[in-house]
């Protein structure tokens, strides 16, 4: 589900005010609105750097869904060692924590 545009802007905003690189911005952007994923010519979904970083958002994305499902009440430690296991890429951090 794409990101509403304020919080596609505030997540953007967040992260270039931590000078986050190009492929950062372009993987929250991307993440943000998956028609631009899918477009004719997806160049930079491609780029070894941005698709890491858009299947970590993914992956946190499924495990998010999974926790909202169980609602476990105190288990925060547990997702969040989860969340940091499944990210192979540790720039998808500031990513999930500006948005």
């Amino acid at each position: 589900m794409p990101d509403p545009w304020p919080v596609l802007v505030d997540t953007l905003e967040a992260l270039a005010g931590l000078a986050a690189e190009a492929d950062v911005l372009v993987a929250a952007l991307l993440f943000g609105i998956p028609a631009l994923q899918d477009s004719p010519d997806p160049t930079y979904a491609r780029q070894v750097g941005v698709a890491g970083l858009l299947d970590g958002q993914n992956a946190a994305a499924q495990v998010w869904a999974l926790h909202a499902e169980r609602q476990v009440a105190g288990n925060n430690e547990g997702l969040r060692r989860l969340l940091l296991s499944i990210v192979n890429d540790l720039r998808v951090v500031p990513i999930l924590l500006a948005r």
